[in-house]
């Protein structure tokens, strides 16, 4: 049986599709989830301009994924310039994660798709 949309819900889950599509084609060095989840996790960080960068121990105990996934992730985006890491002190054990340009502007990539999908079904306002 075939359930039907009120309208609004209908752009809502067209915009969730289309975006779903894009993430697909562009965001490929984050196909499975684990990946996604550094992404976003990393994106989050970006928010907070007074937020250091988490330590790779943090970003792994951030994921919902095995620690395995997580290292594996992290060290596949590194080799493909995506991220790299620094040392945090004097101790070599401790390094945190750094988003590269690569890194950047393919999180501008995504928003401005974000944008431009959602405002070809919305009027978008920004507020604060």
């Amino acid at each position: 049986m075939r359930k039907n949309f009120p309208t609004d819900k209908k752009r809502l889950l067209k915009i969730l599709i289309e975006i779903h599509k894009w993430e697909q084609d562009q965001l490929n060095q984050f196909e499975n989830i684990s990946a996604r989840d550094i992404y976003f996790n990393i994106a989050e960080d970006l928010l907070d301009s007074n937020s250091a960068s988490r330590s790779i121990k943090q970003q792994i105990s951030q994921t919902r994924h095995t620690e395995r996934a997580a290292r594996n992730n992290i060290r596949r985006l590194k080799e493909s310039g995506i991220l790299k890491s620094e040392k945090i002190s004097k101790d070599a054990r401790l390094r945190k994660i750094i988003p590269t340009d690569i890194y950047l502007n393919k999180l501008n990539e995504h928003l401005h798709f974000f944008q431009s999908i959602s405002s070809k079904y919305y009027m978008m306002i920004e507020i604060d």
